[in-house]
């Protein structure tokens, strides 16, 4: 079962940092190289998601999963590092397992065929490395709203893709580059 997996990199090779927010009806990608200088431009997006019937088969069920985690995979090929925001279960419990079916799946499909094996990262620690501070409520919409207020592409992206940018941010940080940061409002 346990089978030697190496894997390189060139010295000259560049970074290409992804953070990944995973949900069935939106999980977004957020990627980008380094050395990078803060220009919102040269980050790439991705929003994949489906959405079931409740009376959906379980073929139904398989098959958005392979999509979702197919496309993601494919959003992740040229990455360096994936990162991943850690499960929020507290909104909905009632769906937790299907988010950790989903998570599941894009985790192994990305270690299966790109050899990185996704690092969780908490999100209120990838927040703080992006906004300094974390209000006591509505975190959510506060980050929305902060990184909007940067201009440029974020103004078009969803909740999801800013989630996955703030993912990809700390990320940045995590393997030597200069991480975006500012304070928040």
């Amino acid at each position: 079962m346990s089978r030697a997996r190496t894997t390189s990199t060139r010295v000259d090779a560049p970074l290409v940092i992804v953070g990944l927010d995973l949900s069935l009806r939106s999980a977004a990608g957020a990627k980008v190289r380094l050395p990078w200088d803060g220009d919102l431009e040269d980050v790439q997006t991705c929003v994949v998601g489906v959405d079931l019937e409740n009376d959906a088969t379980p073929e139904d069920v398989a098959r958005r999963l392979e999509i979702i985690s197919s496309r993601l995979v494919d959003f992740c090929g040229d990455a360096t590092s994936v990162f991943v925001e850690e499960y929020a279960f507290s909104a909905r419990k009632s769906r937790a397992h299907a988010i950790g079916e989903v998570g599941g799946t894009v985790k192994l499909d990305v270690f299966r065929r790109l050899g990185h094996a996704p690092k969780p990262i908490p999100p209120a620690t990838a927040r703080k490395t992006m906004l300094q501070k974390l209000p006591g409520a509505d975190v959510k919409s506060w980050v929305v709203r902060n990184v909007r207020r940067l201009g440029g592409p974020t103004g078009g992206w969803t909740d999801d893709q800013i989630d996955a940018f703030v993912v990809m941010n700390h990320g940045v940080m995590l393997k030597g580059g200069v991480a975006l940061t500012f304070a928040g409002e």
